[in-house]
């Protein structure tokens, strides 16, 4: 049932992740200079892996800029956005800001040549575990040398922060099996049978930041200012460890909040993340972030009468007519009845 439960959101997140891209319409939000549209990417290559909707090509990658520059976004940096918070400027209207996570190879190879052409300034984000111990095997790419991240920093066009030292990974945090990013929630010990405290979530944050400032000193002799949570996960609580570490911002990947992030809100940001599309996709959202939601379309889904406990090919079966009764009715939001209740008494017998 567990893994049920997971499939079935794993399969609608993905589903209505594209219709929130896609809601609305925000042509009043550019105007305002207290807010800044913040762009997250990853891997740049000549080509575009099959499947990977996170990998761009790098004549996709170009055309983007291209428009951006030519339809008046503005590029700013992450110092222009700590000046604006202090009060110091405003942000100029239709502000933009290009980060880049993981620090793969093709940053330095393409993407900061191609920048310089336009003056962009970007921000990379990096994972002090990958770059020290070797990064994980399913990644898009080689990631970056330390030579290469010092020669990047050196570029006044570039800002070097922190993506984790090593939170950018997945824990245990249900005695069923569930897991999720680090940051976002408490791990659970199965062997002691308890969650850990408040107290050795906020140190063990507090271990990683520090270790990630010590090597960030060591390798390219200055301090990150930002942190970039991974998988874009955080909590209040990493938000004041943050803050005690010398933290001035945090970037975050909220699919609720697509659009324009406002400075004043928060001091955390959020990205918008760009996937491998067409150009006039590209487009297409942008001219349609942040505005009024779409009304809801809203189903209740019983698990008991999608799972087949003597058949998992039936149960299969059923998730994928459901699925495209989901699709068919143009479903925006579901309700799980995620319990068993066969006989429809209200007496839950099992979750």
């Amino acid at each position: 049932m567990a893994f049920l439960i997971k499939t079935i959101l794993g399969v609608l997140a993905f589903c209505f992740m594209i219709s929130g891209t896609m809601a609305g319409d925000a042509a009043a939000e550019a105007s305002d200079p207290g807010k800044v549209l913040i762009l997250c990417y990853h891997s740049v290559q000549p080509q575009a892996r099959p499947g990977d909707p996170y990998t761009l090509s790098q004549r996709r990658f170009v055309e983007q800029i291209e428009y951006l520059h030519a339809h008046g976004y503005q590029p700013v940096s992450l110092e222009t956005l700590l000046a604006a918070r202090g009060g110091k400027k405003r942000l100029p209207e239709k502000a933009v800001l290009l980060t880049f996570d993981d620090a793969y190879r093709s940053y330095h190879d393409f993407v900061v040549p191609v920048l310089r052409m336009y003056r962009y300034p970007s921000m990379l984000a990096v994972v002090g575990a990958w770059m020290e111990n070797g990064p994980p095997d399913d990644l898009a790419e080689g990631l970056m040398t330390w030579e290469q991240i010092r020669r990047v920093a050196d570029d006044p066009l570039v800002t070097v922060v922190s993506h984790s030292y090593d939170l950018h990974r997945s824990v245990l945090y249900t005695p069923q099996g569930n897991e999720g990013a680090v940051v976002g929630v408490r791990a659970y010990d199965p062997r002691a049978g308890r969650y850990e405290s408040e107290t050795q979530y906020r140190q063990k944050l507090s271990d990683d930041f520090k270790r990630q400032q010590d090597l960030f000193q060591r390798r390219i002799g200055q301090l990150p200012r930002a942190i970039v949570w991974p998988y874009g996960a955080y909590t209040a609580a990493s938000r004041a460890v943050a803050a005690e570490n010398g933290m001035q911002l945090g970037f975050s990947l909220d699919e609720k909040k697509l659009g324009w992030a406002h400075l004043s809100d928060s001091v955390t940001l959020n990205r918008v993340l760009v996937i491998n599309e067409s150009i006039d996709l590209f487009i297409y959202s942008l001219k349609h972030l942040g505005a009024a939601p779409v009304p809801m379309r809203a189903v209740q889904v019983d698990l008991d009468l999608i799972c087949e406990p003597e058949s998992a090919e039936a149960t299969d079966r059923n998730l994928g007519r459901l699925i495209d009764r989901l699709v068919a009715m143009q479903v925006n939001t579901v309700f799980l009845q995620a319990f068993a209740d066969p006989d429809g008494s209200g007496d839950i017998r099992s979750v």
